[in-house]
């Protein structure tokens, strides 16, 4: 996998999942979620489809 794809994967990862975690059950001592390719695929499209829109 390209090294652009993988960092775009990542992005998606920490905006998506990881900010939301933080704002919402972070400061509670939850575990941060673990990383899900297709989720983290599924958010990048849905973050290329408003960034176009």
């Amino acid at each position: 996998m390209p090294v652009a794809s993988i960092t775009e994967l990542c992005r998606a990862f920490e905006q998506g999942v990881i900010i939301t975690w933080r704002t919402t059950a972070g400061t509670n001592g939850t575990a941060p979620p673990r990383f899900d390719l297709e989720e983290c695929q599924r958010l990048l499209r849905e973050m290329k489809q408003n960034q176009s829109s």
